[in-house]
């Protein structure tokens, strides 16, 4: 009996508060309108019907004041409301006079508030859906079917039928009430629930809920909580950080009264904070949330860390907002799959920004529902950071929010603005504004000068005068990779490639983790040098290289990079310092390196390995020439012949012929290679030559060609081979050869002074 007595007291006490006035007040917050009903909140149910919004379950007999909506219209995009009475119970309807969306939440107080956006085009939804959990947790609250709604009468029965069943068990003890109301439930009573962590959700509400309406009557045990968690769920107790999704009330933040004069209002808060709780910091949590609702993530932190708020979201979230890095053991980071504002501050956490691009796209905007002053603050974070995941859609919309937010241009929204102008090509010069970006004292300056440095390298244009000590000072107070490998570069656009591969040693030997990083800078820079470099940037380049060849690879040898350096030093003429670096790749040769170590053993007159590297290419012009050049140094003179026939050029294979012929005393052939030589062509060498090989292949006249060619050249060497030809006798080959010897002994020594006279 003492039992129903004390329930009839709270329905009796319910009732009567019900039958008091109730204010629906409206307010504006530029980017979206608010409603806020005082009294209620957990049971109330939103429900969007064409322009309308309808509240369902709103406190039945009670007296609306709607004067802030229908007479003040404090809210500009609701146009009207109205209280209409039903036979399934009273409900608010408010005209909306545009096609926006809502949000729902309910305060720890029992406070309703409908917060009422325009609607965005943005590309962070997830059309597919493919993200979107089906179950109830995952959905918003305007969202649920009835099925899935418990009202605040349902939750007191199964309450009191707990009480009453923990009563005969003996684990609760009810204390009387010396003045119950009539009608009430139960008398007024204290029930002692589980530390609940300081997550605010739609179940946390409920349970705050029918704790403060139970006050004062029953004392906990171990044994009627873990009744509570069985009937009440999982998040009546503290939550354990595990990889768990929260639902957006979890994070919600009340920036009520902030956007004008915010240091005014937290000033009045701090005060109230104070008035309440005597100074003892019990209500830390108002201020904080005040304080991050501004931006302010280290007040917001310090507040939270000497309270019983210590290990929640909303101290996650101050780390986030004060950019700090979050504990190992942490609810934000450890959700998996999560979407909405749990993923939306996951983003934000996160240090991978392909991962934190793709939880963007779960997000369901989330980025609209925050204070407007945090929102200026985190809108540029995501924006930058999308930029750097090269996600420029998400990048250009999170500029759009900040910018719609922010009314000055700051050096952080400017650098954005120039990164996304310049992707988009609607500016060929983002230079000039990056550099007064990169001089300024902005949080983005650091990024500037780094892009700038980038579009510089890239570019291979000449960088401004006190970039390199800008990007230096920068490699040396940041510690930044990124700093100390544009300074790098920089020096080594320069042409100062000693101080480059310097700068990247020293990276690679202090930061193990960068070494891979190093290495490929180095790489880049060498075969940029090869590529455009004059002939003493090589030259210096190949001389660092040798300098630092035992890092500047890693498990594998970069073979383009060897062969380019081969290269530049056969046309250097250091051919012995590409047999050296070639001799690298020994193992695995590619048919790349083994051309030019035929070319580099022809340049370093190894003939004898210039035929053998160049022997299987013989279908190619230029080691065609390589072996015939060799077999002549190696006067291999009929071989020669033979591989004179392999060139291509009719010209230069007629030629090569006639000489290695005539060196191979082969006369007759090389009368015939001679004779088909264009007469032009001649001089008198090869003339001299000619009339000699006919001579001896015991022609009986002189060619014509070779006498009009050498009277033109020469008048002493015409009449010497006339001679000859004149005195020829039918003596076989040997004796006419031993007369022309004797009698033409002056004449090749006047020839052989003449050709060497030019």
């Amino acid at each position: 009996m003492k039992l129903i007595s004390t329930l009839s007291f709270l329905m009796a006490l319910t009732i009567n508060q019900l039958a008091s006035a109730s204010v629906i007040a409206a307010g504006e917050h530029g980017d979206f309108s608010r409603i806020v009903v005082a009294n209620g909140g957990d049971n109330i149910r939103v429900e969007k019907r064409g322009s309308k919004l309808i509240l369902h379950q709103i406190e039945q007999n009670t007296a609306y004041e709607l004067s802030d909506i229908t007479e003040h219209q404090k809210a500009k995009r609701v146009s009207g409301a109205a209280l209409v009475k039903k036979a399934a119970g009273d409900r608010i309807e408010l005209s909306l006079n545009c096609d926006c969306k809502f949000k729902a939440v309910v305060l720890s107080d029992g406070k309703f508030v409908l917060d009422i956006f325009d609607q965005i085009a943005s590309p962070l939804n997830n059309s597919n859906g493919a993200n979107n959990k089906s179950d109830a947790q995952e959905r918003p609250k305007d969202q649920f079917s009835e099925a899935d709604l418990i009202s605040a009468d349902q939750a007191h029965d199964r309450l009191m039928a707990l009480l009453e069943q923990a009563a005969q068990d003996g684990i609760v003890e009810f204390k009387s009430n010396n003045s119950p109301r009539e009608g009430s439930r139960a008398s007024n009573a204290t029930l002692s629930i589980p530390n609940a962590a300081p997550i605010e959700s739609a179940e946390n509400n409920e349970i705050a809920a029918i704790e403060d309406e139970l006050s004062d009557a029953a004392t906990g045990s171990p044994e009627l909580n873990a009744m509570l968690d069985q009937t009440l769920g999982s998040q009546a107790k503290e939550y354990s950080r595990t990889a768990k999704c929260f639902d957006d009330l979890a994070f919600f933040i009340d920036g009520t009264g902030l956007d004008e004069q915010p240091i005014a209002k937290i000033a009045e808060i701090k005060s109230e904070v104070a008035e309440n709780d005597g100074g003892q910091g019990a209500n830390n949590k108002t201020l904080a949330e005040a304080f991050l609702a501004i931006g302010f993530g280290e007040e917001a932190l310090a507040l939270l860390m000497d309270s019983e708020w210590e290990n929640s979201i909303l101290a996650e979230i101050a780390m986030i907002v004060a950019e700090r890095k979050l504990p190992k053991a942490n609810y934000i980071l450890n959700g998996r799959k999560c979407s909405g504002a749990h993923a939306f501050w996951k983003a934000l956490a996160v240090e991978d920004e392909k991962e934190a691009a793709s939880l963007i796209e779960r997000s369901n905007n989330e980025i609209d529902s925050i204070p407007k002053q945090l929102r200026a603050l985190l809108a540029p974070r995501l924006s930058l950071k999308m930029i750097d995941a090269e996600e420029w859609e998400k990048a250009r919309y999170f500029y759009d929010v900040a910018s719609a937010t922010i009314e000055d241009l700051t050096p952080e929204l400017e650098y954005i603005a120039t990164r996304l102008l310049e992707r988009e090509n609607e500016t060929q010069s983002p230079h000039t504004a990056l550099f007064e970006i990169a001089v300024g004292n902005s949080r983005v300056a650091d990024d500037a000068l780094l892009t700038l440095a980038e579009k510089i390298t890239r570019s291979n244009e000449e960088p401004y005068e006190g970039f390199i000590q800008d990007i230096g000072a920068l490699a040396k107070t940041s510690e930044a990779t990124a700093a100390i490998l544009a300074e790098a570069v920089a020096w080594a656009n320069m042409g100062d490639t000693e101080a480059a591969l310097h700068i990247l040693r020293g990276l690679a030997g202090n930061a193990p983790k960068d070494m891979s990083t190093a290495q490929k800078t180095a790489n880049d820079i060498l075969i940029k040098t090869m590529d455009y470099g004059t002939d003493v940037q090589k030259t210096n380049a190949i001389d660092v290289y040798l300098k630092n060849d035992d890092w500047i690879f890693g498990d594998n040898k970069n073979v383009a990079l060897l062969e380019k350096l081969s290269q530049a030093a056969i046309d250097l003429g250091v051919p012995e310092v590409a047999l050296s670096i070639l001799g690298e790749l020994t193992n695995k040769p590619t048919e790349e390196s083994k051309k030019l170590l035929a070319k580099a053993a022809y340049a370093a007159f190894d003939y004898e390995n210039a035929i053998k590297f160049a022997a299987p290419y013989l279908t190619e012009p230029s080691f065609v020439e390589i072996v015939y050049a060799s077999k002549i140094q190696r006067r291999k003179y009929h071989e020669a012949l033979a591989t004179a026939a392999l060139i291509e050029d009719n010209v230069q294979k007629i030629t090569a012929a006639a000489q290695s012929a005539w060196l191979a005393r082969a006369w007759e052939s090389a009368t015939d290679h001679f004779g088909q030589l264009n007469p032009i062509a001649l001089n008198s060498d090869t003339a001299f030559r000619y009339a000699l090989a006919a001579y001896m292949a015991q022609e009986d006249v002189l060619p014509p060609v070779t006498n009009a060619v050498l009277r033109e050249k020469s008048s002493v060497l015409s009449t010497g081979v006339e001679s000859l030809f004149a005195q020829a006798t039918e003596s076989n080959a040997l004796e006419r050869s031993r007369s022309a010897v004797k009698r033409t002994a002056d004449e090749i020594a006047m020839v052989s002074e003449a050709l060497n006279d030019g």
